[in-house]
């Protein structure tokens, strides 16, 4: 099983303040979360993965 990541945790793993991770989560725009009750939690696989799907290889890339 995947073990799960405190937002402290991720927010280390992607070098982000926790207040971009709450950010990101009121407007859909970061990694997928799991809700256990009233904590909030990050899968590393998760993380990855958004990880890979947000990388560029240039910065005159275009947007989708």
């Amino acid at each position: 099983m995947n073990p799960i990541l405190t937002v402290n945790d991720a927010a280390d793993v992607l070098r982000v303040h926790i207040r971009t991770l709450e950010r990101w989560r009121q407007t859909g725009e970061g990694p997928r979360y799991v809700k256990m009750g009233r904590r909030v939690g990050y899968r590393r696989a998760d993380l990855e993965a958004w990880l890979d799907a947000n990388a560029t290889t240039s910065t005159s890339a275009p947007r989708l």
